[in-house]
């Protein structure tokens, strides 16, 4: 039976505040503040909703959160860098949408130093590696030698390509000489719902890292 191997983020990930670029922003505009997600996970929604109350208070306009998943964050990094600069569009993103993105695809449509403004860094997290319920390895050592014992069936799940956990998988291949097959989910949700119902992966839907 093929089983996950799991590198997720325990919370929603090291996210940051990013707003359109612009020297002079009209703080005149009462437009409503959009908050951008990138990922369908509902751990990221949960704590947009979390700050967004805080977020209204101190500008002194009504938040809506607006979901745009997909690429590796990239979509809602696109749809920030074409927001009217007005001060009214926020990205809650990862970290791989400023830092890793630029280094990893070769066709990225924004400029994270160019396009983008930091805000502030308002969340931190730890990573964590899990497998099914029923999976048979209960320590690193037992699951690095089942990965070695079964190939391809040893498969991990991350949200993304290009994602943080997806250059965890690589960095334990190249620790430990195994050969993980990398599973790219569209968010987080699908992907844990998977790993903790145990559920066999599709042969035809298995891709290798891209």
């Amino acid at each position: 039976m093929r089983v996950y191997c799991l590198l997720c983020a325990l919370i929603a990930g090291a996210l940051a505040v990013f707003a359109p670029s612009c020297a002079d922003a009209q703080d005149t505009v009462r437009a409503p503040v959009k908050i951008l997600l990138g990922f369908a996970d509902e751990a990221g929604y949960a704590f947009a909703q979390l700050i967004s109350e805080s977020i209204g208070n101190a500008m002194g306009r009504p938040v809506v959160i607006e979901r745009k998943p997909g690429a590796t964050g990239r979509i809602a990094a696109e749809a920030l860098k074409y927001a009217d600069p007005d001060g009214a569009t926020l990205y809650l993103a990862p970290i791989v949408v400023p830092v890793l993105a630029p280094l990893v695809f070769r066709d990225l449509h924004y400029d994270p130093v160019k396009d983008f403004a930091p805000v502030t860094q308002v969340l931190t997290f730890r990573y964590a590696l899990a497998v099914a319920p029923n999976h048979p390895a209960r320590t690193v050592p037992e699951f690095v030698a089942w990965a070695k014992a079964h190939g391809k069936e040893a498969t991990f799940g991350t949200a993304g390509a290009g994602s943080v956990p997806h250059f965890f998988g690589v960095m334990i291949d190249q620790a430990t000489g195994t050969q993980l097959v990398h599973v790219p989910y569209k968010g987080a949700a699908p992907m844990l719902a998977d790993l903790i119902g145990g559920h066999r992966l599709p042969p035809a839907s298995i891709r290798s890292p891209t």
